[in-house]
């Protein structure tokens, strides 16, 4: 699953991650600027026709629910932990990828999203 989702993280518009300045020197973006500019394009590029996400989906209104897990996995789900800033274009790549495999390990459920908080579980410890 990681796979296919970092797949279609890396076709998303690059307003979503903190971008490096030309001068080089480290970035740093708030959580909820970097946030905000998710919001507005993961739940629709999940939605589409090409995404892995709709190989799963079965609901009458794609957008609509992917809103809902979006606000659930950056909101209440305690697997996923973003710090205050980011500071680089991998931080926020890796960090769109666990938002975006939280929000289909939600919406499948059941073994899905057990396996999804092992895997944030261990991967947290790391950190």
């Amino acid at each position: 699953m990681r796979y296919l989702i970092f797949a279609l993280l890396l076709s998303l518009a690059p307003g979503a991650f903190a971008e490096e300045p030309d001068s080089g020197e480290p970035i740093k973006v708030t959580k909820e600027q970097w946030l905000a500019n998710l919001r507005g394009i993961l739940p629709e590029q999940l939605c589409m026709p090409e995404s892995p996400m709709m190989q799963v989906y079965k609901g009458k209104n794609c957008q609509a629910d992917m809103m809902g897990l979006y606000n659930k996995c950056v909101s209440n789900e305690p697997s996923v932990v973003l710090p205050t800033h980011l500071t680089s274009v991998e931080q926020a790549n890796m960090l769109g990828q666990v938002i975006a495999e939280c929000m289909v390990a939600h919406y499948q459920g059941g073994a899905a999203l057990n396996d999804f908080k092992l895997m944030q579980s261990m991967s947290n410890k790391s950190q």
